[in-house]
């Protein structure tokens, strides 16, 4: 671009010199056929020498801003970074110049909320999505869930969703990926259903806080010949309900 400027402005020279040349000796710029005047020859070539003059000014004019202007690759950093913190917005960082210790010396447990959103003695309150059906016909919210935590047995826990004398006992292996569902009516089995657990469910709710030892275990006192005694229930799909009187052998922590 710059040689390109340059080569105008000596053009523009030339067209010049020959536009001098042409008012005093127009027949030396101009064929015999053409010479009329010499304001033509003088007016002619000064015209072309301006023009000339002016391409090769703006040529060199855009060189010379090119030049100015910083060449950012694909690795130029912006003036004003934006920095993204890992850090969650409910923990604070260690100041090691005030003699913090560092945070991977004494690793802090994280405490896991429950999801019950109401307990009322041994029952817990779940509260479910509201459905459509349940909006068009304006209810503003879904009546909670409630279950009761049975125990466990080695890896396996038993929850008891209650819905009138209806009883959806569920049970699951830990790490609960797959669930058991027992539908008893009062005491006799209806049906026994099986199932992926899906995260977020009211099911795959309450076994998270079982299993994060959230829930106290569901016991009924029963009358025996020693006087009234607490039991533990454990559902048997082909025994049902069965009790188990709490003792420091039986007794659960």
């Amino acid at each position: 671009m710059k040689i390109l400027g340059v080569f105008f402005l000596v053009l523009a020279f030339i067209a010049f010199f020959a536009a001098i040349v042409g008012l005093f000796s127009p027949r030396l710029v101009l064929r015999r056929s053409y010479v009329q005047t010499r304001t033509m020859a003088f007016g002619g070539y000064l015209l072309l020498s301006f023009l000339l003059t002016a391409v090769g000014a703006a040529i060199a004019i855009n060189y010379s801003v090119e030049d100015e202007t910083p060449k950012q690759g694909l690795k130029s950093e912006p003036k004003n970074p934006v920095v993204v913190s890992t850090t969650p917005a409910d923990k604070t960082i260690p100041d090691i110049a005030e003699g913090a210790e560092s945070l991977s010396d004494k690793p802090e447990p994280v405490e896991i909320g429950h999801f019950y959103v109401l307990k009322d003695g041994s029952k817990y309150g779940y509260q479910p999505v509201t459905s459509q059906y349940e909006r068009d016909s304006g209810q503003a919210t879904s009546k909670l869930v409630m279950a009761r935590y049975f125990g466990r047995k080695d890896d396996t826990y038993q929850i008891d969703m209650i819905d009138g004398n209806f009883h959806h006992i569920v049970e699951c292996e830990r790490p609960c990926e797959y669930l058991k569902i027992m539908i008893f009516y009062k005491d006799d089995l209806e049906r026994t259903d099986y199932m992926k657990s899906e995260v977020g469910t009211i099911a795959w709710s309450i076994l998270q806080d079982a299993v994060n030892g959230h829930l106290d275990i569901h016991t009924v006192e029963r009358n025996t010949d020693e006087g009234p005694v607490r039991h533990y229930i454990w559902a048997d799909e082909s025994r049902g309900p069965i009790l188990t009187p709490v003792s420091e052998s039986t007794r659960q922590k």
